[in-house]
């Protein structure tokens, strides 16, 4: 009994050590970070506006354009001797080609300049042909034209109609005139005129269509293309009165991309230099409320708006018969 006492003591004693003597578990390992360096997905950016290229507008007679108010057009030519004022004209006086010149600026029954010419008076056709020469030089040799029982000579560009004039004053006067004045037909947005229709428009503009849609009483094509290498989106809408048999183009859209570091003074600076000295209405309506800057003219109204949201600043014109913008006017009203 003793030994079997000291036999299982020792047996004990043995698993003890044993377990003392054991190697202790591996430790998990623990998980590493993940340090590879991952690039950023690339974002595609829309090139910044080159406002020194969208600013480049071309004049219709000096540095005016039609349409311009009484008010923008002083000041282009602030640097001149103003010799009279009226309601209907301005007149300065000039150097041109060595000569002392009259020029005269007219304007129509709300105050916008349709037309404008330069007087000259001399001692010989040769030095009042120097006059001619200026608009022969611009435009070519001009068409011979019979109007009013005289002769006149005659040039046409897309906005302009310029003629030429010369008589005998006195025996030893010539009178030379060279006026410039506003095409008829000049067209009001792009192309076009207020109250062209959907397929007159379809059929002319350029550039590529990416959606018509709308009923035939409130129509919408919208266009992209590119201004002087900028990306721009053009959005006619054709409006029809319940009298009118088909829709008529009454307001156009041009948009252009605002981007982060753009500046809208830049586009105001466009706009006046397209439009002249801007024209609030007397009271406004609900399609300008939120407008930065208004022209109101005889043939349209246009408005400067900055969309923060979508990245875009747009000129909106609203033109076509004034019965389609106040029945719009209501039923967006309406809607509200």
């Amino acid at each position: 009994m003793r030994l079997l006492t000291l036999a299982l003591l020792f047996g004990i004693a043995l698993m003890a050590g044993c377990e003392k003597n054991e190697s202790p578990p591996t430790p998990k390992p623990i998980p590493r970070l993940n340090t590879e360096v991952v690039s950023p997905p690339k974002v595609e950016t829309i090139p910044k506006i080159d406002l020194a290229t969208l600013l480049e507008v071309s004049y219709d007679f000096r540095n005016v354009r039609w349409g311009y108010s009484r008010a923008t057009v002083k000041a282009r030519e602030k640097g001149l001797t103003l010799l009279s004022e009226t309601k209907d004209a301005m007149k300065f006086i000039t150097d041109l080609s060595g000569n002392r010149v009259s020029l005269t600026y007219m304007f129509d029954y709300v105050g916008q300049l349709d037309s404008a010419y330069y007087k000259l008076a001399g001692e010989t056709i040769d030095v009042v042909n120097q006059l001619k020469e200026k608009a022969v030089m611009a435009y070519g040799q001009p068409r011979r034209v019979y109007v009013e029982e005289k002769d006149v000579d005659v040039w046409q560009t897309s906005r302009s109609l310029i003629f030429w004039e010369m008589y005998q004053s006195t025996p030893t006067l010539t009178i030379g005139i060279l006026t410039y004045s506003a095409a008829d037909e000049i067209a009001d947005f792009r192309y076009f005129r207020w109250g062209q229709t959907l397929e007159e428009v379809m059929l002319r503009e350029d550039a590529e269509l990416e959606s018509d849609s709308g009923p035939d009483s409130l129509r919408n094509l919208k266009y992209a293309s590119t201004l002087n290498g900028i990306p721009i989106r053009i959005i006619y809408t054709f409006f029809q009165l319940d009298d009118e048999n088909v829709p008529s183009l009454s307001f156009a859209n041009l948009s252009f991309p605002f981007n982060e570091g753009d500046d809208i003074e830049d586009f105001k600076k466009y706009g006046l230099e397209l439009y002249g000295e801007p024209t609030p209405a007397d009271s406004p309506d609900i399609v300008h409320k939120d407008s930065l800057m208004e022209w109101h003219r005889n043939r349209d109204s246009i408005a400067l708006f900055l969309d923060s949201d979508l990245g875009e600043v747009s000129f909106h014109h609203s033109g076509g018969s004034i019965a389609a913008l106040r029945q719009m006017n209501r039923d967006l009203t309406n809607q509200r």
